[in-house]
């Protein structure tokens, strides 16, 4: 889960800059990410600037896996690789294809056979997970799924609850709606034996549920901005305290 003890919250931190002249490079720095999330990118702005993506996901349903990303810029098409970490083989192999538009295909490959996805399940694909029911117990649980979650699942999850990334990368507190509540604190992050300032947000839903088979899903993460891309590093997208799917980035490659 993304921790809150070194949080900086948004309004003490600017009094703090106010009140000690600290200035605003330093705020600047801490905001870089949110100023590449307001304006939101295109999907195609974001894919075109990465082509190998790696991280970790833990359930405390279904334990520990990773996904590995492999992404074609020059056909603007890749593969995304689910595996299973304890036997360190592939639990599940996506196709994409994408272009200005946003995603215009995604596909699971079984064998030899590629079993095309409508877009009504592309929300998989932005969070990387997949809320599940069994169709012989009823039960339902989140399931980890090979997507692009680290990159775009703060995009799609804020769309979803209408937070206003325009007033919030401006450092104004996110005005009330009957969606959600809206967190946000300024801190270093480390990510690859560095520290880069960054921000952690949360994002708790009310009572409507508006996401894809109507679970309230609640999203918190730390944010940073590396070569061009504002990435979640740690990212935890939940429908409760015991089913939830935390994310840890552990290898990125970006296109200059």
């Amino acid at each position: 889960m993304v921790s809150r003890a070194t949080t900086i919250m948004i309004v003490l931190f600017a009094a703090t800059l106010i009140s000690s002249g600290i200035g605003l490079y330093t705020y600047s720095s801490y905001s870089k990410p949110l100023t590449h999330i307001y304006p939101q990118p295109s999907l195609y702005q974001i894919m075109n600037k990465i082509s190998y993506l790696k991280y970790q996901i833990y359930s405390p349903i279904y334990g520990y896996s990773y996904v590995e990303l492999f992404n074609n810029i020059t056909y603007q098409n890749g593969t995304a690789l689910l595996y299973n970490a304890t036997t360190n083989t592939v639990a599940e192999k996506i196709v994409y294809k994408y272009n200005q538009t946003g995603l215009t295909f995604l596909g699971v490959v079984v064998g030899n056979t590629t079993i095309p996805l409508n877009s009504t399940y592309y929300y998989t694909f932005y969070t990387s997970s997949y809320y599940f029911t069994n169709p012989f117990t009823g039960s339902s649980s989140l399931m980890p799924f090979p997507g692009i979650g680290p990159l775009y699942a703060i995009y799609y999850v804020g769309q979803l609850y209408k937070v206003d990334w325009q007033a919030i990368s401006l450092g104004q507190a996110q005005p009330p709606n009957s969606y959600a509540t809206v967190n946000l604190g300024f801190t270093d992050i480390p990510v690859f034996n560095k520290k880069y300032p960054g921000i952690e947000i949360s994002i708790s839903p009310a009572s409507t549920s508006v996401i894809p088979s109507s679970y309230p899903v609640s999203f918190a993460a730390t944010i940073v901005y590396i070569n061009g891309v504002s990435i979640s590093s740690q990212m935890t997208i939940g429908v409760s305290s015991a089913d939830y799917l935390s994310f840890n980035l552990t290898s990125l490659n970006t296109v200059s």
